[in-house]
């Protein structure tokens, strides 16, 4: 058995992944004193005892480095930021003020505070979007490689007149210019 940190007679084993990640939260700011002292029913004098433990100090640090290095801690803090988005969106649309680097900011942390799903569904697909003079082309491929592969718009991938003049446009010359 591993060490035990002694809360006032009620032995609290330094293998508890709960409370290990919970101080490394409090630790990185993402979670609140009163909400790790709720969670896990610790007195303040419990919470002093916690301290004085350089075993659990060590282990709290490891997974609070451990969570910076896997992105917990950066998904974390922008989901606690992102919540106040919608108001001070609202406020941006009403004012007189042009804000778009407040907006740009906003849309960069909500990417940040997305939770896997919408960020993998982002990172599927390769995008371009060409604007000239108000003509807009959107061209959306998947990463994998899909020969049949259809724009989630339901629009061809390359128009096949595009495909055609670039099949035509093939050199066959000794120039090392026979592929496209």
């Amino acid at each position: 058995m591993g060490e035990i940190v002694d809360l006032r007679g009620r032995p609290i084993p330094l293998e508890d992944d709960e409370l290990i990640e919970n101080l490394a939260r409090f630790a990185d700011g993402t979670l609140s004193e009163a909400a790790v002292k709720a969670r896990h029913h610790l007195s303040n004098e419990d919470w002093a005892a916690l301290g004085e433990s350089d075993k659990l100090v060590e282990l709290v640090e490891a997974c609070k480095l451990q969570r910076i290095r896997g992105g917990q801690t950066k998904r974390e803090r922008a989901q606690l930021e992102i919540i106040d988005a919608p108001t001070i969106l609202g406020s941006l649309m009403r004012g007189p003020n042009n804000a778009r680097h407040v907006i740009d900011a906003v849309k960069v942390l909500d990417g940040l505070a997305s939770t896997g799903g919408e960020a993998a569904a982002a990172g599927t697909r390769f995008e371009i979007t060409i604007n000239l003079n108000g003509d807009v082309e959107h061209y959306s491929k998947s990463i994998e490689v899909n020969a049949d592969d259809v724009s989630p718009s339901g629009a061809n991938m390359m128009p096949q007149d595009m495909i055609a003049a670039f099949a035509t446009n093939k050199k066959d010359d000794d120039g090392g210019q026979g592929h496209l």
